[in-house]
């Protein structure tokens, strides 16, 4: 258990900085943004896998991988999916309520007025103003 723990641990480490350095520019990396956020994610997937299969494939591992034995049984494929899948749909309830509720907070604010929305000069934004420049005075009355 403690391999793959330090295996997991290491990769958070590497999800953090690749993370901040990617959205931030930290460590010489180039400034992207928020949307390579998802980069550091696929990066800690990739070296928690191929450090763990490097593992495995030495001869000298308690368990060894043997890509010889890697079968599609029909059999174990269903007992995989009869446990999986309540884990799926519960994840997909999750996030649905989450979704639901989002919109439906949202909604009501824009029906009760508070449609600032409305209110936001996108031609300053682009410009990199302050919020407060870009938001357009309320017409009294």
């Amino acid at each position: 258990m403690r391999f793959p723990a330090m295996t997991v641990i290491v990769g958070s480490g590497i999800k953090v900085t690749l993370a901040g350095g990617l959205i931030l520019g930290w460590l010489g990396l180039p400034k992207l943004g928020l949307v390579t956020a998802p980069l550091s994610v696929i990066a800690n997937g990739a070296f928690v896998s191929l450090v763990s299969f490097v593992k495995l494939s030495r001869h000298s591992a308690r368990v060894q991988l043997k890509l010889s034995q890697l079968l599609f049984e029909k059999a174990l494929f269903k007992d995989t999916l009869y446990v999986a899948l309540p884990a799926f749909l519960a994840s997909v309830s999750n996030v649905g309520t989450i979704i639901l509720l989002i919109g439906l907070f949202g909604w009501l604010l824009f029906v009760g007025g508070r449609h600032d929305a409305q209110r936001f000069d996108n031609s300053r934004c682009a410009k990199n103003e302050p919020l407060e420049k870009t938001l357009k005075p309320q017409a009294k009355g």
